[in-house]
């Protein structure tokens, strides 16, 4: 159990010297921390006698309610049928836990009120070399690989659940990654959903291939000039808004409308 039963904020973990996790049975040392979010903690991690890094992802249990309830369960049940699967559009699926420690060090600076004490969930993951996909590192031939790869994601019906930025940009999708040798990775399964219907998948590719497709909106903005905020769906590019509106389910409309727009959609009739 934790020692404070409130909403668990993630310290910063980048002050802890000798900061480790037990991962079934086995003590790993964090390298460094990728990401910090309500949801999730992201660890780069390395073994006693291993020198490959591994990437351990944490959900605290505290956090598992509303709309991050289900995020450990979801992201473990899509990465075992695509690891079951050979899919190699993904990180590899190492396993997962529902009792990894927190190891402090006897001079942490973590009070005891934050800390993660008892038995966490978790999630190993092949450590990948890279970035995300970005305006200024995009390619057409890493885009193309990655409509390709979400398709044979799709195959697998499985809806990646997470792939809009919503109002902050409109360029590329969330949860992509540009590896140093090219190639594309889809990451962060935690919003995603298996057995999906064939309507959510047709919905979410059609998303991608407006932005990253051959004519998406990637390439018909200027990359030099800096990241705008979009305000509504009246400074989105023309096609965005077009398809936007051509789609009466309100859950497809959702998806891609900014939260200040969300007020005023009505759900269709019947």
């Amino acid at each position: 159990m934790l020692v404070n039963a409130r909403k668990y904020v993630p310290p910063n973990f980048t002050i802890l010297p000798g900061f480790s996790v037990q991962f079934r049975d086995k003590t790993y040392e964090v390298e460094r921390v990728l990401q910090v979010r309500p949801i999730s903690v992201v660890l780069v991690v390395r073994g006693p006698s291993e020198p490959i890094r591994r990437i351990i992802k944490i959900y605290p249990k505290i956090n598992q309610i509303g709309f991050n309830r289900r995020g450990f369960q979801k992201e473990c049940r899509a990465y075992r049928i695509l690891r079951a699967a050979d899919c190699k559009h993904v990180p590899y699926y190492h396993g997962s836990t529902s009792s990894l420690t927190v190891l402090y060090p006897p001079n942490s600076k973590v009070p005891a009120d934050d800390r993660l004490n008892g038995k966490q969930n978790a999630i190993m993951l092949e450590y990948l070399d890279g970035e995300l996909f970005l305006p200024q590192n995009a390619t057409e031939e890493a885009a193309a690989k990655a409509l390709i790869y979400l398709q044979e994601i799709h195959n697998l019906s499985i809806c990646h659940g997470d792939i809009y930025y919503y109002e902050t940009r409109i360029d590329t999708p969330r949860n992509l990654m540009l590896l140093t040798n090219g190639d594309v990775r889809w990451i962060d399964f935690e919003h995603s959903s298996t057995n999906a219907s064939s309507e959510d998948l047709k919905d979410e590719m059609a998303v991608v291939a407006e932005l990253i497709g051959p004519s998406g909106i990637l390439w018909k903005l200027n990359l030099d000039r800096a990241y705008p905020t979009t305000k509504g769906l009246g400074s989105c590019p023309q096609v965005i808004k077009t398809n936007i509106c051509k789609r009466t389910n309100l859950r497809t409309v959702m998806i891609v409308a900014p939260m200040a727009d969300r007020r005023s959609v009505s759900p269709p009739k019947g």
